[in-house]
């Protein structure tokens, strides 16, 4: 079900962005990815933040076109991708990786978009110091976590969709179509 409803949100927002087409080739190649097909039969938080991921993809792009209000909303959906797993912490990032991708570097001045970042912030910090894991957060371990990303993309995405993604995070037209520098950080 929650495979299913991340397939129908992505056509839902391709759908707006490229037309109908477009969006039914995107939410197919997602429900083929190997691991969709590997989360369809596994407990496993992977298909609830694929879900959060593109519901949060979905708001920031909109807040990225002008709706500042929509961090808020992508804010909570931040908070409980972490809550989720831990994974959810790089939601955080994505806003800050868009804004640099589709230029527009005023959006830095809304508060808007810095009390959830701030708020997720705190609400991982304490988690982690609560359950006294601050010694598993060094800048070693997100340096190798950084490095070990590409081929993780490429085991899960397949050859195919993974040069197709790196080929249209190369020749996305960011300041255009502001929502692609969001689906790029995510």
């Amino acid at each position: 079900v929650t495979t299913a409803a991340t397939a129908a949100l992505l056509f839902h927002v391709v759908q707006e962005i490229n037309g109908a087409f477009a969006a039914f080739i995107m939410a197919t190649a997602f429900l083929l990815f190997p691991i969709s097909q590997q989360s369809l039969f596994a407990v496993m938080p992977d298909a609830l933040l694929a879900l959060l991921f593109c519901a949060a993809t979905a708001v920031g792009g909109g807040a990225l076109e002008g709706r500042p209000r929509w961090w808020i909303a992508y804010g909570v959906l931040t908070v409980t991708a972490i809550l989720v797993h831990g994974r959810g912490v790089v939601l955080i990032l994505v806003p800050w990786i868009a804004i640099l991708l589709a230029g527009k570097i005023g959006l830095f001045k809304h508060r808007a978009l810095w009390i959830p970042s701030v708020v997720a912030l705190l609400l991982i910090l304490t988690w982690m110091h609560f359950f006294r894991q601050t010694g598993r957060l060094s800048i070693a371990a997100l340096v190798e976590a950084a490095t070990a990303f590409p081929l993780q993309a490429f085991q899960c995405l397949g050859p195919v969709f993974f040069s197709l993604t790196v080929l249209g995070a190369i020749t996305a037209r960011y300041r255009a179509e502001p929502r692609w520098a969001f689906v790029t950080g995510v």
